[in-house]
This record gives C-alpha cells, structure tokens and sequence, in this order.
C-alpha cells in the first residue's frame, strides 16, 4: 500500500474498503495469535475498491485438522510422519475453500 498509516485512517479517500473475507481484521477470528493472515488483504484488512459491478462478494469454508473424519486424520498423520501435537492445524486451517456469491451472506 502507498502510505499505510493515512490509508488506514481514511482508507476511501485513497480507494479502498474493508476486507470482506476477513472483515477487516487481517487474520481469521479462529487465531488469536494473528498468524492466519488473510489470504485475500495479506493482512492489512483493507483491499482497493472495485467499481459496485465488479466487486464480487466470497463466502469462504475453512478446513481443519479435527474436521476430518478420524480415518483421514490418521492417514494425514502417517503420510507426513507426525502427530497431532507436532502441528498447529488446529489454528492453522489445512484448506481455505472460496467461491464468488451473488449475495451477501451472514
């Protein structure tokens, strides 16, 4: 971004809003720790505006570790030779699934 500071203070004024995959938060609600940056803003909690036609609205569906069914969980284990302990996958999503909807949704 040009200049983050005046941007964040008045982020129309230099063409952008708030991030709708993350509500501009930057990171997921899930960690606290902040370390599951936003894949869309990369963490800043502001992307550049589009025109009102071409700005898409996302719903996102985030997948972890304890998602899985116990025989997946297993067979990702041993694939990779780990445990459960050894991972941060229960702050960490394995898979970040987005699709473009026509609505907003809650």
């Amino acid at each position: 971004m040009d200049n983050n500071f005046e941007i964040m203070l008045n982020p129309d004024k230099f063409g952008y809003i708030q991030c709708p995959h993350c509500n501009g938060y930057g990171s997921s609600l899930k960690d606290p720790e902040g370390v599951n940056i936003c894949t869309r803003c990369g963490g800043s909690g502001l992307i550049k505006k589009e025109d009102e036609e071409g700005f898409k609205m996302t719903k996102t569906v985030e997948i972890y570790f304890d998602d899985l069914k116990p025989e997946a969980q297993e067979h990702l284990l041993m694939t990779w030779d780990t445990t459960k302990d050894d991972e941060n996958w229960d702050t960490v999503p394995l898979a970040v699934i987005e699709r473009e909807v026509e609505e907003p949704y809650p």
